[in-house]
């Protein structure tokens, strides 16, 4: 999968997968067609969501870590590897690297000061139903 900068036709090709070159007005319907449309603007909500959120030096350390220790990329060869396949800069690597922190954050931002207070008000419901798992 590439970015392609080129026009063929004159149509504006923004990806080639394969053989397939696939022009700016074929790829809103082929999002469409194959349900990513919904998942897309779920991502960008997200990435709005947590534009503001911002990680220490170290916590952006710790996570990009993690995250090649997940994806087992251990040295340069295998980063570029990774990007190529993943169709991916560096800089994109970046920010896919800490977005899982920043969402953490956001979410402890967001409603952490709201789950003690429901827990303490749910706490007698939510102890007889794990008397009742218990029980059976």
């Amino acid at each position: 999968m590439s970015i392609a900068n080129r026009k063929i036709e004159n149509m504006d090709i923004v990806l080639k997968i394969g053989e397939q070159d696939i022009s700016s007005v074929e790829l809103y319907p082929l999002l469409a067609q194959y349900r990513l449309l919904p998942q897309l603007a779920k991502e960008i909500i997200i990435d709005q969501a947590i534009a503001s959120i911002t990680c220490t030096p170290e916590e952006s350390t710790v996570a990009k870590q993690r995250f090649y220790q997940k994806q087992q990329i251990a040295d340069e060869n295998q980063l570029k590897v990774w990007l190529d396949h993943h169709g991916m800069t560096p800089e994109q690597l970046e920010k896919l690297t800490v977005r899982d922190l920043k969402i953490e954050k956001f979410k402890q931002l967001t409603w952490a000061d709201k789950l003690d207070p429901y827990f303490v008000k749910c706490k007698g419901q939510l102890d007889r139903v794990l008397s009742n798992v218990r029980d059976n």
